[in-house]
């Protein structure tokens, strides 16, 4: 049975990569950081990997995603589904800073 250290070096490699929430629990500070982590490695993935990330925070979403997927209450259903209209790459201050994120965020 693999190390749990091993799990996400065999995650890279996977063509999807699955997370559920995994900022959620973090401080602001280390959040950032991860998410900035997460963009960087993916960014820089050849071939691009697809991540499904799974998220209550709607500024998380907007700055990670392309695509963003909102589910209604149980039983899950879709209410809707959103391209994000800001171009990559997404420096987070000039993201925030951007009206396109203001309506972005309205548009939920």
């Amino acid at each position: 049975m693999p190390a749990r250290g091993d799990c996400p070096g065999a995650a890279m490699g996977a063509p999807v990569l699955l997370m559920d929430e995994p900022f959620g629990a973090l401080d602001p500070v280390n959040r950032t950081r991860l998410q900035d982590l997460l963009l960087e490695v993916w960014n820089s993935s050849r071939p691009a990997r697809t991540i499904v990330f799974v998220t209550h925070d709607v500024d998380e979403a907007i700055l990670l995603a392309d695509r963003v997927v909102v589910l209604g209450a149980c039983p899950g259903r879709i209410i809707a589904d959103l391209d994000v209209p800001i171009a990559r790459p997404r420096p987070r201050r000039q993201t925030y800073l951007r009206p396109s994120f203001r309506v972005a965020q309205s548009s939920h």
